[in-house]
């Protein structure tokens, strides 16, 4: 039952967006070891670096529900935590962190994410930069919100405030056009009910503010979602609506004028739930790729692109792609204009340490690890 592997997992698929900006160069400068609270004076320790298997160096470990965000402003993309498997047997949920770049390859940063759950520090979460600030947000199943500052390379526990309480399976993405972490859907642990609630988390102000539309999607858990910089749109899809329902809907928010629409496209893809998408600046696309049909198995491995203002969905045909697989995690980066997918499975049981890279432009996949 979906609900029932909801519970057991605790653990949330981020959903990420990758914001409209101007280019940087493709080379990423070295990056230090994230670091909390150390004693003046005492050096971060090094970061461990790796290149990938090609250059015969481990790079994260196989997991599922790991977090994938692009650096504004930098080549790569930044890996938090993840699980190792599905409940039960306990899996070993992970908080470390790494960071991605087609030159350079895998480079571990330590230490990790600060424990503020308890003993599973990634149990529901949700991960996502924002361009404005050039803070990651991550905010935990109880609510806890950490950021993270590449300039600082630290993290920094923030007020909470009352908030959304759905927090597992929710999906956040950032809107930069009103400059806030976008939050909607997810499961309450206290009534185990999907919520429909939409939330907006101004970084600054450390404010969450609940928006309030007329209508808009079902609840629901493990939307895919990403914002659409070229229209101002957030950009939703599928997902679980409980035990056994899973979606193929298309919808798309307004912050603004406060208000979702559904968009009824004459062709979606199939219904999915642990699917990932992206919004791919340069051609002004949103990508979606993979998931489950059945939240269980039923993995999918084909590739969509949706085009707002004509309100059409177009399967795209690549060849040596990566495998069915959902429980994935993606990210846009903005500085080279690819797509990079780490890690998830053709089931809740087996995941992959794989990393695929994807040029939309070019129709073109590359096995990168």
């Amino acid at each position: 039952m979906i609900k029932a592997a909801f519970v057991r997992l605790g653990i949330v698929l981020v959903v990420l967006a990758a914001c409209a900006g101007p280019a940087a160069p493709t080379s990423a400068p070295a990056v230090p070891s994230p670091t909390v609270a150390t004693a003046p004076g005492t050096p971060p320790p090094a970061p461990r670096s790796s290149a990938g298997s090609s250059a015969g160096h481990p790079g994260p470990a196989a997991r599922g529900y790991a977090l994938l965000a692009d650096v504004p402003g930098e080549a790569g993309v930044v890996l938090l935590g993840g699980a190792t498997g599905p409940r039960p047997p306990m899996p070993m949920d992970l908080a470390d962190m790494w960071r991605y770049s087609p030159e350079s390859g895998w480079m571990e940063m330590t230490p990790t994410l600060p424990d503020l759950a308890g003993p599973a520090p990634l149990e529901g979460t949700v991960f996502s930069f924002d361009t404005e600030s050039g803070s990651a947000v991550f905010i935990d199943i109880k609510g806890h919100i950490v950021t993270y500052d590449p300039a600082t390379n630290g993290w920094t526990e923030e007020p909470s405030g009352p908030g959304p309480t759905a927090l597992l399976g929710a999906a956040m993405v950032y809107d930069s056009g009103s400059d806030r972490m976008i939050v909607f859907g997810g499961l309450d642990l206290e009534t185990f009910e999907e919520h429909d609630e939409t939330w907006a988390y101004h970084v600054d102000s450390s404010v969450w503010e609940r928006e309030l539309p007329t209508r808009g999607p079902s609840p629901r858990n493990f939307p895919a979602m990403a914002y659409d910089a070229g229209s101002d749109r957030v950009i939703l899809f599928g997902g679980a609506t409980g035990e056994a329902t899973v979606v193929g809907d298309t919808w798309a928010y307004d912050h603004d004028g406060d208000g979702w629409i559904e968009m009824a496209p004459s062709l979606s893809p199939p219904a999915r739930t642990y699917a990932a998408m992206v919004y791919d600046a340069r051609r002004d696309r949103v990508v979606l790729f993979g998931g489950s049909e059945d939240g269980e198995t039923g993995s999918l491995g084909d590739l969509w692109e949706y085009d707002i203002e004509s309100n059409r969905w177009i399967e795209v045909e690549t060849s040596d792609g990566p495998a069915a697989r959902g429980w994935h995690a993606m990210a846009y980066d903005q500085a080279t204009g690819l797509s990079v997918i780490f890690g998830g499975g053709r089931s809740r049981t087996t995941y992959t340490a794989e990393t695929w890279v994807l040029d939309a432009t070019g129709r073109s996949w590359h096995h990168a690890a």
